[in-house]
């Protein structure tokens, strides 16, 4: 009896295998009593067991925050399974109204949109009125980095409601809450006429704290409430261990909805963090997930963390206490020794995650950058500046030193955040935690430096009207003419663009105005480059005025308008307004 009793024991065991991996069991009071000294409501669950849920936080609802991200891929991958929707068909081509399709670019597929590496630029806080189409702007290739993107998920939204012709939330209902077992009410959205673009989609919706637990235990075993898969395995490993997208072997992974994070010795799945909302902490190979249902940031303005932060290091902590290691940091770097070393490393970079809006561009290479220079094979400084309310240190530049780790990766010690460069040349990109830099160059320094003399440039060149009324020839008269039309165009073009671009785009939806003054400003460069060549026109047929004060002043004062022309048209180069006509 008791050998027989054994075998059951074992076969349960090797059962429980395949949907926990390395299966550990945590005792509550080692647990309990470290997270929810940081968050009262916090609980863990430990293979199908839930440990520290109360009655009142399982009928609780709770804001879902970036979980959103997780139950929006939870539902693609369903349908991919289901033959719905392809993972790697074109987005554009189901919603053309939408987004146009490029034969000559990357398509953007649900599996980009999911990793959050389709592109998009960052929207504008605050600037909510308009329909999705006026935000769908590419800063980048699709693939190239993984970044905070609720355009792309309202993207993935819409291509999910396109393809099944039905709403979301009736999709979450019929692909997640009822396969777990849940009632439709376990999520109740918020209703609103205009989305809050700067948000990920749902992220306002409350998911009542049962539901939060059987989400969550979906990073720890592939069952419904049946126990039969939930998703095909394929599938599954896009959501625990096949990143969609990593930059460096030492760097986080993109999954579906979420991110696999390493340090230490331990590999783990995050969903949430500072952002009000669901955050999770799970380590699917050993059967381990610590949730905090309510990530709230601190209410003080001045801190420099989050609850979600700081929930995220006490999971941690207590993994690395009670969890064997799932991650070997020597077999990373032996994959990264496999890169080719880089030729040139370092220079100058800005926050890759702005707006398309040329003001935040602009000051973003001023209040967002990381300079870094190789002093030598070894070792490599870096200066710091971070913007506004990130989720570091908040001040004056910073300058730190860092050791080389691998091919494309330095850290400065284990309790900082390594820095991470891009080994491929899509862009050139770094890391700095979750911190995402593109490389600038001198081009950077310059945006800056630039656009401060752009007022004199503007009233250099407007002098030249004096010349509509000059008695030396008709070329001088038709400068001068060039010179008042020009920088009036142009002039007002980049004060549109500087000032008005966002509020005639998203609040008074009017496209074609912005179009408009474009146009009027790509017109003005084409006439501020005729000037330096009208100028030595005049120099070679000698048609320069013969007496008076002009004849001191005219050769000098033509050098100054050709060079405030040629600076006039390299800074709109710069700051990525010259030749561009649409409004996005």
């Amino acid at each position: 009896m008791r050998f027989s009793q054994i075998i059951l024991w074992l076969c349960l065991m090797l059962a429980a295998a395949p949907a926990f991996g390395q299966a550990v069991v945590l005792r509550p009071e080692d647990v309990l009593p470290r997270i929810k000294d940081v968050a009262p409501e916090a609980f863990y669950i430990n293979g199908h067991d839930v440990h520290g849920m109360t009655d009142e936080t399982a009928n609780t609802y709770y804001p879902l925050g970036d979980a959103a991200k997780f139950m929006l891929a939870l539902v693609a991958l369903r349908l991919a399974d289901e033959g719905v929707i392809s993972l790697d068909e074109p987005v554009a081509k189901a919603l053309p109204s939408l987004i146009d399709f490029n034969p000559f670019e990357v398509a953007i597929t649900p599996k980009h949109l999911m990793a959050e590496t389709a592109g998009f630029a960052r929207p504008i806080a605050d600037i909510n009125d308009a329909p999705l189409r006026y935000y769908l702007i590419t800063s980048r290739g699709a693939g190239q980095i993984s970044l905070h993107d609720p355009i792309g998920w309202r993207l993935l939204q819409a291509f999910l409601e396109k393809r099944t012709d039905q709403p979301v939330v009736e999709l979450l209902a019929q692909e997640l809450l009822t396969p777990l077992g849940l009632p439709e009410e376990a999520l109740i959205p918020v209703e609103t006429r205009y989305p809050d673009m700067p948000a990920t989609p749902l992220s306002d919706a409350v998911l009542r704290g049962d539901a939060v637990a059987a989400m969550a235990r979906l990073l720890l075993a592939n069952e419904d409430a049946s126990g039969a898969p939930f998703l095909t395995s394929e599938s599954y490993g896009l959501l625990t261990t096949r990143p969609l997208w990593q930059m460096h072997p030492l760097g986080f992974g993109a999954l579906a909805g979420s991110r696999r994070y390493r340090s230490g010795s331990h590999e783990w799945v995050q969903l949430g963090l500072c952002r009000p909302g669901v955050s999770v902490v799970a380590f699917p190979a050993s059967g381990v997930a610590y949730i905090h249902p309510s990530a709230t940031p601190f209410p003080s303005v001045q801190s420099q963390s989050c609850a979600g932060k700081l929930f995220r290091e006490r999971a941690l902590s207590n993994a690395t206490a009670n969890i064997p290691p799932t991650w070997s940091r020597q077999e990373a770097i032996a994959a990264a020794d496999k890169l080719l070393e880089p030729e040139t490393l370092g220079g100058r970079y800005q926050c890759a995650n702005v707006s398309a809006w040329v003001k935040d561009r602009v000051e973003g290479s001023a209040t967002c950058r990381l300079t870094a220079h190789l002093i030598d094979s070894e070792t490599l400084t870096a200066q710091i500046v971070w913007p506004p309310h990130a989720d570091f240190v908040v001040g004056p530049p910073l300058s730190r030193r860092y050791q080389r780790e691998a091919p494309y990766a330095y850290r400065g010690s284990l309790a900082e955040q390594p820095l991470i460069f891009s080994p491929y040349r899509a862009g050139g990109y770094a890391y700095i935690g979750d911190m995402a830099y593109v490389r600038v160059g001198v081009l950077g320094y310059f945006r800056t430096i630039a656009g401060k003399y752009i007022p004199l440039m503007i009233v250099i060149l407007l002098t030249g009207a004096l010349h509509i009324r000059s008695k030396t020839s008709v070329q001088w008269r038709r400068f001068g003419w060039f010179c008042l039309a020009g920088a009036t165009l142009v002039g007002f073009g980049v004060y549109a663009d500087w000032y008005w671009w966002p509020t005639v785009l998203y609040q008074l939806q009017m496209p074609w105005l912005i179009t408009l003054w474009r146009t009027g400003l790509n017109i003005g460069l084409m006439l501020l480059l005729a000037l330096p060549m009208l100028s030595m026109t005049f120099i070679r047929q000698q048609n320069m005025p013969e007496r008076g004060v002009a004849l001191l002043f005219a050769g000098p004062h033509l050098g100054l308008m050709s060079l405030a022309a040629i600076g006039l048209f390299l800074t709109t180069i710069i700051w990525g307004i010259a030749g561009t006509f649409t409004a996005y």
